[in-house]
């Protein structure tokens, strides 16, 4: 089955149109130093990171935020293994009781 196409095609330019020149505002330079993650045209951002100086009271406070939600999700993940374990127990426990 012949692969269908979805879009509609691009009309070709003429070969006048790509004769005249573009005067850039600044020199073009080659973008061999950008990695395939990253977008086209952002910065490569290598050493130490950006940010200096003292925290906003803003980051401040999201980040206490953050360490109260991770300490409950672990607290809450602790508490349903402990579970697990004593139904595991309970479980052996009353299997053997009733197969003797």
């Amino acid at each position: 089955m012949a692969k269908r196409q979805r879009r509609s095609t691009r009309e070709r330019r003429t070969t006048s149109g790509s004769a005249r020149t573009v005067a850039h505002d600044r020199p073009v330079t080659s973008t061999t130093a950008t990695r395939r993650s990253q977008r086209a045209g952002a910065p490569v951002r290598t050493g130490a990171p950006r940010a200096a100086g003292e925290p906003s009271a803003n980051l401040e406070r999201e980040a206490a935020r953050e360490r109260t939600y991770v300490t409950r999700d672990f607290r809450r993940i602790g508490i349903v293994v402990a579970v697990m374990v004593v139904l595991l127990i309970l479980s052996d426990v009353a299997v053997n009781a009733l197969l003797p």
